[in-house]
């Protein structure tokens, strides 16, 4: 018979390997979830040559407001415009053409520093009332795959006898007419504010008409009164000509039907956390037991450098991103970090960066999307002002009469565009 002893020691024994197969089971159950992740491809199709920019300047009367003044202030429509042009002609090599609108289009055929100095002097804004259908039309129309039009507007509707407060969805109409045919087009609009000299403003009403001093706002200076610089044209040559960054120190920005395909990103192998590896040359990531108290994070970098401010404010909302299948919102946490923001020494050039925190993986999940959209414009609402008769000057600041009638035609003509980018990750099957 077996002493005390020994039986002990078999005991122990016995405990202790059934602690290691129990260990190596429980190792042998580990969750795996193994991904490829999607590299950056560069676009495929060749970016046309820009050969022709085309300017356009509205002239109607009411514009002179911006310009036209003898009380100091704050008033940027002429500088923007002068450098704007300058800028242009030294980066383009003098392919711009100069177009007055008041109605219709009219080439300025005297020099540009001619133009410049009769746009100071307010002698160039003496134009009849501008029909803002007549002008958008022609320019949408006239869009050409290798040139880009812009339009520098104060985009106060005018309908002559029509009552624009009722009838101004023709305005909507007239323009989306245009653009449904220019489904490739790009438009971006800038929002500039400046000081006004109120004798010039004229409101639905025409009150006082060609009596200035029963205009309603005779000399007075309107403080932040909008104007606006509008882009048009090929979608490559658009995103171009706003990454050379001509057009800056605006109020506001709203983009249409453009995108990101032309910025580089990868998955980076650091920073991460939690059980989660990162092959970079192979673009794989591997997370392993991904829960609640075990989350695996990692690190998308991409490079906007050479982008315009008003898209890395478009990648640094999160609020902008749309992650499918959706059900994984409920498990998935993201966060945005510039280079500066983002702890540790990351190179190859990247310049922000998305970091997914997984929370809990299914193991049915067999592909992660990631994708930046572009939200519709809250500041065109803010700008819209429903009527402007009879109003406190006060009222009229950061606002356009009948705004929304313009940008309803571009909302509705370029609603579903695609996403700005998308990081995409796809199941890989393990032997």
């Amino acid at each position: 018979m077996l002493s005390e002893k020994i039986k002990s020691i078999i005991h122990k024994t016995n405990v202790r390997l059934g602690i290691v197969v129990l260990s190596l089971f429980l190792i042998g159950c580990t969750e795996k979830h193994l991904f490829d992740f999607v590299p950056y491809a560069p676009p495929s199709d060749v970016k046309p040559k820009l050969e022709k920019i085309d300017f356009f300047l509205e002239t109607s009367v009411s514009m002179k407001g911006y310009v036209n003044v003898n009380k100091p202030g704050d008033y940027p429509l002429k500088d923007v415009v002068s450098y704007l042009i300058t800028d242009l002609d030294n980066k383009y090599d003098d392919i711009t053409t100069i177009y007055t609108v008041s109605d219709s289009p009219r080439k300025y055929v005297q020099t540009k520093e001619h133009f410049n100095d009769q746009l100071r002097k307010g002698n160039l804004l003496n134009g009849r009332s501008s029909k803002l259908q007549n002008i958008f039309g022609p320019i949408i129309d006239s869009l050409q795959s290798n040139a880009i039009s812009i339009l520098v507007s104060d985009c106060i509707l005018d309908l002559g006898d029509d009552d624009a407060m009722t009838e101004g969805s023709s305005v909507t109409t007239k323009i989306y007419g245009h653009l449904i045919n220019k489904p490739d087009a790009a438009v971006a609009v800038f929002k500039y504010l400046s000081d006004f000299n109120g004798t010039y403003y004229y409101d639905r009403k025409n009150t006082g008409s060609k009596n200035q001093r029963k205009r309603p706002y005779y000399d007075t200076i309107l403080k932040n009164r909008p104007f606006y610089a509008w882009v048009l044209g090929n979608k490559k040559l658009v995103e171009e000509l706003l990454s050379q960054k001509f057009l800056e120190d605006y109020d506001k920005v709203y983009a249409y039907n453009i995108s990101m395909e032309d910025m580089p990103f990868a998955i980076l192998k650091e920073p991460r956390k939690g059980k989660v590896a990162i092959n970079p040359v192979k673009n794989t990531v591997l997370m392993k037991d991904v829960e609640q108290k075990r989350p695996v994070q990692f690190t998308i970098g991409v490079n906007l450098e050479k982008l315009p401010t008003f898209y890395e404010n478009l990648f640094m909302n999160v609020e902008n991103y749309e992650i499918l299948p959706s059900h994984l919102t409920n498990t998935t946490a993201l966060e945005t970090k510039t280079k500066n923001e983002l702890k540790g020494n990351v190179g190859n050039g990247f310049t922000h960066f998305l970091q997914p925190t997984q929370f809990d993986m299914d193991v049915a999940t067999t592909e992660i999307t990631f994708s930046l959209k572009n939200p519709p414009s809250t500041w065109f609402k803010e700008t819209h002002l429903t009527d402007d008769y009879q109003v406190p000057a006060e009222t009229l600041e950061h606002k356009t009469f009948a705004f929304h009638f313009i940008t309803d035609a571009f909302d509705k003509a370029y609603r579903d565009t695609p996403a700005l980018l998308e990081f995409k990750l796809l199941r890989k099957h393990q032997n």
